[in-house]
Order: structure tokens, then sequence, then C-alpha cells
């Protein structure tokens, strides 16, 4: 006869009680640098005014930011049509009409592409600038590249 789930649950009981939680305050602002980082999730809303924008949620890849998660909320209107579709350019992803933007977001297009950021602070409020999509193989070298380099060991994708 096999073990209930709550009977191999309870033999883990006593080191559940002793793990330690580190919590992390996700409203402090990552220090100003540049990171390469995912897009994790993309979503199309309206701002409290009214105006469409689309949200884009970075997952922080490198440094002591890793891991932590950065929203960019890009107005879909006025001066913030300009910033937003610099942003979808330096992507890569092919945007002819912002209507264009419905599917793709559907589509989960914007899921999963690497970037390099630049956070900026400027007060309380801290800016990210897309400086450079990035291409996985071309930042990273394959095995057979970093086997005849310096001897020196490669840290490869962070992910």
């Amino acid at each position: 006869m096999s073990e209930s789930i709550t009977d191999i649950l309870a033999r883990e009981d006593k080191n559940w009680k002793d793990a330690e939680v580190t919590k992390n305050n996700y409203s402090t602002p990552i220090a100003d640098g540049v990171y390469h980082s995912i897009i994790s999730d993309a979503k199309l809303t309206t701002s409290k005014k009214g105006n469409a924008m689309l949200i884009l949620e970075l997952t922080v890849e490198t440094g002591k930011g890793g891991g932590r998660k950065l929203n960019t909320y890009n107005l879909l209107s006025g001066q913030g049509l300009t910033y937003t579709k610099q942003k979808i350019d330096t992507l890569g992803v092919a945007c002819e009409a912002i209507t264009d933007l419905v599917p793709l977001v559907q589509k989960g297009k914007f899921i999963g592409i690497a970037i390099q950021i630049k956070v900026v602070s400027v007060g309380d409020n801290q800016n990210v600038y897309f400086q450079k999509r990035l291409d996985i193989a071309e930042e990273y070298p394959t095995e057979e590249e970093a086997d005849a380099g310096d001897g020196i060991e490669p840290e490869g994708p962070p992910w």
C-alpha cells in the first residue's frame, strides 16, 4: 500500500518550519546599471486616464538584480507613442500598425525576448531604457568556442 500525500508531507513538516524565507521587497529600486533581462509577460491595458498602454514585465537575469521583476509602462498615445514604437523596434518585433499589438500580445510574441536594459534613477522614479536585443548565440560562446578560448570558464547565459 502506498503512502498518502498527507503522510509524505508530514515527514517534511519540521523541515518546512525550519526553512528560512528571504523577504524580497520588489518595491525597492534596483541599482542603476546595465542588465540582461528577459521579457516574461506582456499585456495591453489602459491607464487611469483611459489611454492605451503596453506593459512589459522584465525578469532581470544578471547582476545583483538577478531574478527581480521590472515592469515597463509604455503609453500608446501622445509623446509616449514614439518611445513605445522605439522600444518595439529595439525588440525586433515587426509592428506595422498600432493595432498589430493586439495579436502580437495575444500570441505571446514578446515573451522570451532577451534584451539589454539600462536602469537610471531620476528622483524617486526609475527609467528603464532598452539598449539592444540580445541574440543568445552571439552573446555567449558555444562549448567549442569556449574550449578553444583562453582557458577561462565562461559564465554562460544566466538562464
